[in-house]
């Protein structure tokens, strides 16, 4: 007799399973929601930090060469005295 009361308990459980999974699934929803968020904010902030580097190397190379044509400039100078 004992058998039945335990088949009966198991199956009281299980009617409870269907709601904890519907509730760990949302859940789980949630947090992979968050973290697609959190991976396109970091791919955004990566893509203008790329543009701003390359911003920064393009001014760069036009300043080192300006100061190269500077250079040769008074060098061309100095020698003609």
């Amino acid at each position: 007799m004992d058998w039945l009361h335990k088949t009966k308990h198991k199956i009281e459980e299980n009617r409870d399973e269907p709601e904890i999974k519907i509730e760990n699934s949302d859940s789980l929803q949630n947090k992979i929601h968050a973290q697609q968020d959190h991976l396109d904010s970091i791919s955004k902030k990566l893509e203008s930090v790329k543009d701003e580097y390359g911003e920064a190397l393009s001014n760069l190379m036009s300043v080192k060469k300006e100061l190269i044509e500077k250079k040769k400039e008074l060098e061309n100078l100095k020698s003609k005295k």
